[in-house]
């Protein structure tokens, strides 16, 4: 269905014709090989004008074919980056046809770059009888390029076309596809093939397509279309709230067309570490947006990038690009805009100074310092109310040390306290001391437990008090008893630790607790534990986990969320605190000494779920979900109220 920009023009329902071939090489490392024959019969050639695009591979794979890339700078118009076809134009004559074997365009591109204006560098290349390749990576998704790249090919010169197969018709990564309307230049790439590379991609495109059918493909084309502006939507919405600007490339904005990703700025995040943002969003499984950080310099095969990363020296603002292909789904946009928000809320509120703070009146109640919550995550509660109240802010907290205990034959050190600000903090403190007196033999397990916390970590930073009568303690794991095939499924292996100990010491507890994904332990649905696991800011080679128990006391929950319980309130049970914390050690260096595997863990785990639970998302939606399975990466497969299966990676349920 081609139509010419150009209304007026004479080949408005000309179809250009194109052949094509497979290969087993990404987009941009399939450009590599495919200069125009013209290398062959004039060897001397020794420039490739290129449009500059922030991609590695590109750049790499023009010096692995052996030219000399001519960076031509994009024209910048505010938050804008097209075409510099003055540009180009100028180097040629710099240069010399003669010198040059090709001009290298791009159509699809991260915001907030613009595709090149193809048409016009086609009828440029035409006139010039020079060469034209352009890198069409996601192009097939876009209606408005492959009409644009059609006419460009009909009016003007297009040697070939180069894109990527995983991004437009959901393979694995690692083929692309060459498309040239020259017959015989498809053919000369073809034949250039050197043999023994693997078939795999070449397959799978094959026996997807056959699969899909045209009807198919064009369906999640039309639905990927229809995501983006619902995703467009979203963010600006997100935007608003936030006091940022969504800069959108599409038919929003005159003359700038890129229907596949947009921008949003940072601004009003810390500047000095605005590229946490992508690490707090990766954390969380999402990999496709990306921070860029303005001030950033990169050398390439010996030519240096000022401001890399944004396609051009000085960007007026730090952003976050995005985008939308194919297969996205709306409630994958939904759970983006979830995570991004906590990661938001995450980085404004690390920027803050904390306060501050004094004991806590004694008649206080509170969570412990790792309530149920997400891993990583704040006790469950809505954000302005969580189980207890904070206390005043005036003076810092005094950790009040009792003892410290060594046990199995020194692997185990724990201290004992009375009162600590957060038992997550002053393990970090126990473990610089005890490795200091042998750094050279680190220990493996070293816990922190207390009495009391009077500044245990809760909902949007609030401090608050844990009470008597119930375990509050951090256990420091070394890396290297760490199995790094399950180390990322440590909040449900200590859900299986919690609950193992508890069943053997206390025979009343027997099929009673079980476990609530993805670090929750339940008495009755009644939450009785949680755990908080982070790696340590200090001793990097630490993991904590830190864990909380009602054992006499049940906080009262006044938000609405999960009621909580404690192990004393079922009948004959009778326990303190303290004899539960060198059992729970234990556990845990008996499973990482067996070395448990994936496939067992998460048996094990299953086996302890209670799948009857009755659970909400905490969202504005407070959608009821029921717990139907767990993949292999420890994703929850629920079904929610209207019949919808998703998976949870980093969501949050009551």
């Amino acid at each position: 269905d081609p139509e010419p920009t150009n209304k007026k023009n004479k080949h408005k329902q000309q179809a250009a014709k194109a052949e094509a071939t497979a290969t087993t090489t990404t987009t941009t490392t399939s450009s590599s090989p495919v200069a125009p024959p013209e290398k062959k019969e004039k060897p001397n050639y020794k420039y490739i004008v290129w449009s500059r695009i922030d991609q590695k591979t590109c750049f790499k794979c023009i010096h692995t074919a052996g030219f000399t890339p001519a960076v031509v700078e994009l024209v910048q118009e505010d938050y804008t980056l097209s075409t510099n076809v003055d540009g180009i134009k100028q180097r040629i004559e710099e240069l010399g046809v003669e010198n040059i074997l090709c001009v290298f365009t791009t159509t699809s591109c991260f915001a907030p770059r613009v595709p090149d204006r193809i048409l016009e560098i086609a009828r440029l290349c035409k006139s010039l009888k020079l060469p034209h390749v352009v890198n069409n990576a996601y192009g097939p998704q876009s209606k408005t390029i492959m009409k644009r790249l059609n006419t460009a090919m009909i009016e003007g010169r297009v040697d070939c076309f180069v894109q990527s197969t995983d991004k437009n018709f959901m393979v694995p990564v690692g083929g692309s596809i060459i498309a040239s309307p020259n017959e015989k230049f498809v053919d000369a790439v073809a034949a250039s093939y050197s043999g023994r590379a693997s078939a795999s991609p070449i397959m799978d495109l094959f026996i997807t397509l056959l699969q899909m059918g045209r009807s198919t493909l064009k369906q999640l084309w039309e639905s990927r279309t229809a995501c983006f502006q619902y995703f467009t939507n979203a963010m600006e919405k997100f935007c608003a709230s936030h006091g940022e600007k969504l800069l959108l490339y599409n038919n929003r904005v005159p003359k700038c067309e890129n229907e596949i990703s947009f921008i949003m700025t940072l601004d009003t995040l810390p500047a000095a570490s605005v590229k946490m943002l992508g690490s707090k969003l990766f954390y969380t499984n999402v990999t496709g947006p990306r921070v860029v950080a303005q001030g950033t310099s990169n050398t390439i095969c010996g030519t240096t990038f000022t401001g890399y990363g944004s396609h051009c020296n000085s960007f007026p603002s730090n952003y976050l690009t995005m985008a939308a292909a194919i297969g996205m789904e709306k409630i994958e946009v939904d759970q983006f805009i979830t995570r991004l928000g906590k990661a938001w809320k995450d980085m404004l509120k690390a920027a803050q100074v904390e306060k501050p703070v004094t004991k806590a009146q004694p008649d206080a109640t509170s969570a412990p310092e790792a309530q149920p919550g997400g891993q990583g995550n704040a006790p469950e509660g809505k954000d302005k109310q969580d189980q207890g109240k904070p206390t005043d802010a005036s003076a810092p907290p005094t950790d009040m040390h009792l003892r410290q205990e060594v046990v199995e034959e020194g692997k185990i050190v724990i201290d004992w306290f009375e009162t600590v600000g957060s038992t997550m903090k002053t393990v970090d403190q126990t473990i610089t001391k005890v490795n200091n007196a042998s750094a050279s033999n680190p220990v493996p397990f070293v816990c922190a437990v207390s009495q009391q916390q009077a500044a245990g970590k809760g909902t949007d930073g609030k401090t608050w008090l844990s009470p008597k009568g119930n375990l509050y303690m951090t256990l420091g794991i070394h890396v290297s008893w760490l199995n790094d095939a399950t180390k990322f499924l440590l909040p449900l292996e200590t859900a299986c630790v919690i609950i193992n100990v508890l069943t053997r010491k206390l025979p009343q507890l027997n099929g009673k607790l079980k476990a609530k994904w993805p670090n929750d332990v339940v008495l009755d649905g009644n939450k009785i534990s949680g755990c908080l696991i982070e790696q340590s800011k200090q001793n990097s080679q630490y993991y904590l986990v830190g864990i909380g128990i009602n054992v006499q006391v049940a906080p009262t929950v006044a938000d609405g969320g999960r009621t909580s319980s404690c192990l004393t309130s079922v009948s004959g049970v009778s326990c303190t605190p303290e004899e539960l914390v060198v059992p729970m050690i234990r556990e845990y260096m008996a499973r990482l000494q067996a070395k448990q595997d994936k496939a067992s863990l998460l048996a094990e785990w299953k086996q302890l779920v209670d799948w009857d639970l009755q659970m909400y998302t905490r969202d504005a939606a407070r959608k009821k979900v029921k717990a139907t399975g767990i993949t292999e990466w420890g994703e929850l497969e629920v079904v929610d109220e209207d019949g919808k299966a998703q998976k949870l990676i980093a969501d949050y349920l009551w």
